[in-house]
């Protein structure tokens, strides 16, 4: 049964903008003393809020360097967007299509979240259909931020279909009783499939179901 909203998570779903961000942020850390490997600390952080990043990276710097560090995060990734970003495959294609209402739900600051989207061509496709977990308390893997998305667009979570990128996104998702579509890459398919998610490709896979 074709669903009534489709909820697309940010990074790494309609853009690629973790390898601008990532070095930021570890460029960041290095000066608060963190010795972790940049893959490490993206291992730790992949799919959480700036806000839950403080308290994951606390043990790893240096004393009383965590002390406004979430709004260092939030603009340091802000300003990274401006080196360019690009759509990931499929997207333009499955936002021109698309039947059904739609919106973007990021655990990412909303000014990181515009400013990425602005820099990949893709704001006019979202203005007003924006949701940060800053507007709530709990980010992913909570629910709420996906219910947040749902109650606004009027949409029963039921008739919501989500697409994720991450373990985070993906227990959301699954929390707020919503069908949910893994992307295959910091996720392989046996992983999503885990979880009780449907593996894909890239975006537009979907496309034809939600067209018939």
């Amino acid at each position: 049964m074709r669903p009534d909203l489709l909820i697309l998570d940010c990074d790494g779903v309609l853009v690629d903008t973790e390898p601008i961000s990532n070095r930021a942020v570890y460029g960041l850390l290095v000066q608060k003393g963190v010795t972790l490997s940049p893959e490490a600390v993206h291992e730790l952080l992949i799919g959480h809020t700036s806000r839950a990043s403080v308290g994951i990276l606390a043990p790893y710097l240096a004393p009383g360097s965590t002390r406004n560090l979430e709004e260092e995060i939030n603009e340091v990734e802000t300003a990274a967007m401006a080196s360019g970003v690009e759509p990931l495959p499929g997207v333009v294609d499955l936002l021109k299509a698309c039947p059904i209402p739609y919106c973007v739900a990021s655990n990412g600051a909303l000014s990181k979240m515009r400013a990425s989207l602005a820099a990949a061509g893709l704001l006019s496709f979202f203005e007003g259909k924006i949701f940060s977990a800053e507007s709530v308390d709990h980010g992913k893997p909570a629910p709420d931020l996906f219910c947040l998305a749902a109650q606004t667009m009027d949409v029963k979570p039921e008739r919501c279909w989500v697409i994720e990128d991450s373990m985070a996104g993906l227990r959301a998702a699954k929390a707020a009783e919503m069908t949910a579509f893994g992307v295959i890459g910091h996720l392989s398919e046996e992983e999503i499939k885990k979880i009780g998610a449907e593996p894909i490709d890239r975006v537009d896979q979907i496309l034809p179901r939600l067209q018939s």
